[in-house]
């Protein structure tokens, strides 16, 4: 596919349509822009070919520790195992996307907590890192992602209350906080709002984090973004062992300190007004045994 030629593309909605009407000879007759997201901006198209999602994003690929081509490859493959909705059509060189709907919509975060819910993204995570990653996937090393987001915050201005517990966080892991294992296929952004689907087949958007990396950092971020307390994580340990792979609880609580110091990070450096969030949420601090409240608090 030829890329929407520039000011054709995915900065206007109206070439964005007009790309894929005349590539792919889908007509949109209605739109709508979904709620959520500071940094894409996505729409649901009521087209000739049933209901889609259009996701324009912006070039801001070394900024937000992202690479769209590894993106849309690896986006393609969790499709093609049943993970993720069916891929109409990528541009990644214009951050440029169209998946299917899929309903019901995002989970609540009510589903995500509850038994059920936990139980199936066991399995699913267990199926994600099980998958052969394709020739064009990334390596993520969450270290080396919170020293680039640790960089970028500096440079926006950021002082040492804000950067002080990030570094820290970047040391324990540099020091070997977690054994090392084998890569696997990640997501690297689990949230309930990024789940669609039954509870029972459930299907993963937003890919733009993934990568090969440690598949530990999946089960923690999910932990950690949902709040999810002991007994909870051990139903996710238990669904994910269930499904043929194993992690043990205090791998799972060393995985959330870090995980939780790179959710803070990104999140402040996607935030325009980060800096009233930082100093709203800085007390609390990063340092062990874990850094979930901090996250907790500004997520």
């Amino acid at each position: 596919m030829t890329p929407p030629a520039a000011g054709e593309g995915p900065d206007t909605l109206a070439g964005a349509l007009d790309w894929l009407r005349t590539t792919t000879g889908i007509v949109v007759h209605r739109t709508v822009r979904l709620h959520g997201g500071k940094i894409n901006v996505s729409h649901r198209l009521w087209t000739s070919d049933g209901e889609l999602v259009l996701r324009l994003a912006p070039p801001r690929e070394a900024e937000l520790q992202v690479d769209r081509h590894s993106e849309c490859a690896i986006l393609r493959r969790a499709a093609g195992a049943g993970l993720a909705p069916a891929v109409i059509c990528c541009v990644p060189e214009r951050g440029l996307l169209v998946t299917r709907e899929i309903t019901p919509g995002a989970w609540s975060r009510e589903q995500a907590c509850s038994a059920a819910g936990i139980a199936s993204m066991g399995r699913w995570l267990a199926r994600l890192h099980a998958l052969a990653p394709p020739a064009a996937c990334r390596v993520v090393d969450f270290g080396q992602v919170l020293a680039a987001y640790v960089a970028t915050l500096g440079a926006q201005g950021a002082g040492d209350e804000v950067l002080s517990p990030l570094r820290e966080a970047a040391g324990r892991a540099r020091d070997g906080a977690l054994e090392p294992v084998g890569p696997a296929l990640c997501h690297n952004d689990l949230h309930h709002l990024n789940i669609v689907g039954g509870v029972d087949v459930p299907l993963v958007v937003d890919w733009e984090y993934a990568g090969l990396g440690d598949p530990r950092l999946d089960l923690a971020q999910y932990a950690l973004v949902h709040g999810l307390d002991a007994a909870q994580c051990a139903v996710l340990l238990q669904s994910y062992a269930a499904a043929g792979c194993r992690v043990t609880q205090a791998e799972l609580r060393a995985a959330m300190d870090l995980a939780a110091a790179v959710n803070c990070a990104r999140k402040l450096s996607n935030e325009p007004n980060w800096s009233s969030m930082a100093a709203a949420s800085s007390p609390v601090g990063l340092s062990p045994p874990l850094g979930e409240r901090f996250f907790h608090q500004i997520v």
